[in-house]
């Protein structure tokens, strides 16, 4: 998986460590789902309306295993609902695999605790 956003090494060595390649882009209302994910984009990023810059945004909970060119580019990713069902689908993988949040997790969730309430 090639790390192209700004996020820490651990959040890509996590998603690697899981042998995770599904892919998570949720576009027309469904997970693509196919074993095709070849990065990682932020759920939410400066083009969602409900973005709050700052560092929390590097979280593990906002890095969603997509494959770039078939379900990213040019499909409607940073739709509010799209990226509320993301965050919530992102959230339950982490709490199956016994993930830790880390401080900066812990910011993220609660900057954007809202969504999950959605």
């Amino acid at each position: 998986m090639k790390l192209s956003n700004r996020f820490p090494p651990k959040v890509e060595q996590f998603w690697k460590g899981l042998g995770w390649w599904e892919c998570l882009s949720n576009w027309n209302g469904k997970f693509c789902r196919k074993n095709h994910a070849d990065c990682l984009h932020h759920i939410i990023s400066p083009q969602s309306s409900g973005y709050i810059k700052g560092k929390h945004n590097e979280s593990i909970y906002n890095s969603a295993p997509v494959n770039n060119w078939d379900c990213h580019i040019s499909k409607p990713m940073h739709i509010e609902k799209n990226e509320v069902e993301l965050l919530k689908e992102v959230k339950l993988i982490l709490d199956r695999e016994l993930y830790i949040p880390d401080d900066n997790d812990k910011e993220f969730l609660i900057i954007y605790k809202e969504y999950y309430g959605k």
